[in-house]
């Protein structure tokens, strides 16, 4: 439920995309999987580059490790304006 809810907020107010990230950041997979679904596309990106942004933070080596992956992998996203690495 907790994913849905922020989701929906997200969605019907962008700009507090910022404040929503560390709930979405401390959710399981699953929910954070679900709350990205939830979302518009655009919101999503904006969505993802927040969480990104709280989890390079908290575990720079780590979070290098797997976008390195990603990006080798050929799975990586245009990153939107403002997301670390643009």
């Amino acid at each position: 439920r907790a994913a849905g809810a922020a989701a929906a907020l997200a969605a019907a107010e962008p700009g507090r995309i910022p404040e929503l990230a560390p709930a979405l950041a401390n959710m399981s997979l699953a929910a954070f999987g679900q709350a990205l679904r939830d979302l518009p596309p655009d919101n999503r990106r904006t969505m993802l580059c927040a969480v990104y942004r709280i989890l390079a933070a908290a575990l720079p080596g780590a979070t290098q490790a797997a976008a390195r992956a990603i990006a080798k992998a050929g799975m990586a996203p245009k990153a939107p304006a403002g997301c670390p690495g643009r």
